[in-house]
């Protein structure tokens, strides 16, 4: 202890010695770091959050009497069909990004520089999901994120109109067989009858 404690002293007595080259070296320090972070460009990121509701229309029509299709499975593959090549190059129409475009080799440099910026991420128990994209220019960051969220809802909006419909379908076939059974249920009532 006392070793460490004549070692302590004879620092604070360097460290006064030797303040003024200390605090140079400080201002050194600190006016390369603001330079640094001065020259580094501005970074943007937009996010959305979504609410991917999981609960199927068919699920209560059709319990305990066929298997349903996994939801999480269907919102996964919601997930990789968002930022398909399809996908991305409609957001490139979207926000005009194809008007920069000369060749066919910057279209392709094109989608996949947004392709990798892009980022879909989210808890499966929530079934919340976050949309995200970075970029200089905040204006273009949220046309982005605003286009891949219009596509997810009128791709979300197609499947629950598809899911209405298979619903619609079900129950008509539902009341076709019941009409079948209940007038076979009649004829072997008139046949006892009689």
């Amino acid at each position: 202890m006392a070793e460490l404690s004549a070692l302590l002293l004879t620092f604070l007595k360097a460290l006064g010695k030797y303040r003024w080259y200390a605090v140079a070296v400080a201002w050194v320090v600190g006016l390369i770091g603001w330079a640094v972070v001065y020259r580094m460009p501005d970074e943007y990121q937009s996010t959305a959050r979504v609410y991917v509701d999981t609960q199927s229309i068919l699920k209560p029509l059709m319990a305990g009497m066929t298997t349903m299709p996994n939801i999480e499975e269907q919102v996964m593959f919601m997930r990789r069909t968002l930022i398909s090549r399809p996908n991305v190059e409609r957001v490139i129409r979207m926000v005009d990004l194809d008007i920069k475009t000369r060749s066919v080799n910057d279209k392709e440099r094109l989608i996949d520089e947004l392709t990798s910026q892009i980022s879909i991420s989210g808890t499966g128990n929530d079934d919340i999901y976050t949309i995200a994209y970075t970029n200089p220019d905040p204006r273009l960051g949220k046309d982005v994120v605003q286009s891949l969220l219009t596509i997810f809802v009128e791709g979300s909006v197609g499947g629950k109109k598809q899911d209405s419909e298979k619903a619609v379908q079900f129950i008509d076939d539902q009341i076709k067989t019941y009409e079948e059974k209940l007038a076979q249920a009649e004829n072997a009532l008139k046949d006892f009858k009689i």
